[in-house]
C-alpha cells in the first residue's frame, strides 16, 4: 500500500476481466438451445395456424349456408337456385359487403345451389361443413 493507495496487483485484474466475457462454447451452447426450442416450437405452430384457418373457414361456410337458407325463404326459391353473392350479403353480418374468402387462399367461396353446402375453392375436402 503506498501513500494509502490499494491497488490491487495487475495479475488479478486481467483474470477479473477474462473472466466476465463468455466463450465461444458457452455461446454455441446457447445458440444450440435457442434452436432446438424453436425446432420443437415451430411444427406446434403451424399447426396450431391450419387447425385455426380450417375452423375460420368452417364457421364462415356455416354463415353462408345459413345466409342462403335465409335468402331461400324470404324469397320463395327453390332449393335449385344459386343466389348470387349479392342477394345474400343483407343476411350475412359482416363489416363489408365483400365476400368472405378462404383465410388459406384468399378465394371466394363456391356459393352452390340452396340445397348444396357452399364449399371451399381450396380444400372441399377438409374445410367442408359435415352436418349438411
Amino acid at each position: 500500500m503506498v501513500n494509502g493507495n490499494c491497488d490491487a496487483p495487475k495479475s488479478s485484474r486481467r483474470r477479473r476481466q477474462a473472466k466476465s466475457a463468455f466463450t465461444l462454447i458457452e455461446i454455441m451452447i446457447v445458440v444450440l438451445i435457442i434452436a432446438t426450442l424453436l425446432n420443437i416450437a415451430l411444427p406446434a405452430m403451424v399447426s396450431a395456424r391450419n387447425t385455426s384457418q380450417t375452423n375460420s373457414c368452417i364457421g364462415n361456410l356455416k354463415t353462408i349456408q345459413n345466409a342462403k337458407q335465409e335468402w331461400a325463404i324470404d324469397t320463395n326459391s327453390a332449393g335449385t337456385v344459386t343466389p348470387d353473392w349479392s342477394e345474400i350479403s343483407p343476411y350475412v353480418n359482416t363489416a363489408s359487403d365483400a365476400q368472405p374468402v378462404c383465410p388459406t387462399s384468399q378465394l371466394p367461396y363456391n356459393l352452390n345451389a340452396v340445397d348444396e353446402a357452399a364449399t371451399c375453392p381450396t380444400y372441399p375436402t377438409t374445410h367442408a361443413l359435415s352436418s349438411w
